[in-house]
């Protein structure tokens, strides 16, 4: 039998429509990002086929055929990110990180793939600190202030192994990502202003902290942004305005719990 459910992406009210089964699982994945009141409509992710083969319908944005469950989980989950992130450009500052909120500040961990973004907002979650979103940062430009995006953090299985996170054994529906979701240990946060971004990068050795100019922080955060094709240069003009009123940090850490300690340490330090 056939189901459905909606995922609130910032603006966007993503559907899904699966089997039932699908549907329960993905329900109980993305608990704390249900619909409820939606702005913005688009068009369906469809699941069709079955537990060994499916194929994909991607919101108008394609069709996926002969992927296993994991590679389905993993693409949807990219396509939510997408469809939120471009509900909200052309209002919002959007750049591709995760936020945590320490005493009422939020901080943005950007940086390249695997560099360790969700691993290290796992862990703040998991250090007391406030979840507010992850791989989608966005940023309202005059206030600063982060949009709550309560979507499970997709963890893979180094960063789970790093946190002390078990990943379900029984399934191989997570081979490319597991979606934690972050209410069953954590708290989500309400929407709070930017008041640190740190780009991060995994190497040996102790938590080192760089301060990057604003010319240098311009560079970075459009780097890193979520602007769709055509929407470049306004985008850039948020960052701009960003680079100059919010600290920008490169951040490179071995130890990822020592990581956001030296993050929290900056936002208390103001």
């Amino acid at each position: 039998m056939s189901g459905a459910l909606n995922v609130q992406a910032l603006d966007a009210c993503v559907r899904i429509e699966a089997p039932e089964e699908i549907c329960r699982w993905l329900g109980e994945l993305w608990g704390d990002a249900l619909a409820s009141h939606p702005t913005i409509e688009v068009p369906p992710i469809r699941w069709e086929g079955g537990r060994e083969e499916w194929t994909i319908d991607l919101a108008g944005d394609g069709r996926i055929a002969r992927v296993e469950t994991a590679g389905a989980l993993a693409e949807t989950m990219v396509q939510i990110n997408k469809l939120g992130a471009e509900s909200v450009a052309d209002a919002s500052a959007v750049l591709h990180a995760g936020t945590f909120v320490v005493d009422g500040i939020a901080v943005a961990v950007s940086g390249t793939s695997g560099a360790g973004k969700s691993t290290t907002v796992a862990a703040a979650s998991l250090q007391g600190h406030s979840f507010l979103s992850d791989e989608v940062c966005a940023i309202d430009p005059a206030t600063t202030v982060v949009r709550a995006y309560h979507r499970p953090i997709g963890i893979r299985a180094g960063g789970a192994a790093a946190l002390g996170l078990e990943i379900p054994v029984h399934h191989d529906d997570y081979a490319f990502v597991y979606p934690w979701r972050v209410s069953i240990a954590g708290v989500l946060a309400e929407p709070a202003p930017l008041g640190l971004v740190a780009f991060v990068h995994r190497r040996p050795g102790d938590v080192q902290v760089v301060q990057l100019s604003p010319a240098d922080a311009l560079v970075r955060l459009a780097t890193n942004s979520l602007a769709a094709i055509g929407r470049e240069r306004p985008m850039f003009r948020k960052f701009e305005h960003l680079a100059r009123t919010v600290r920008v940090v490169e951040c490179h850490y071995e130890d990822v719990a020592a990581a956001v300690d030296a993050m929290a340490d900056l936002v208390r330090q103001g």
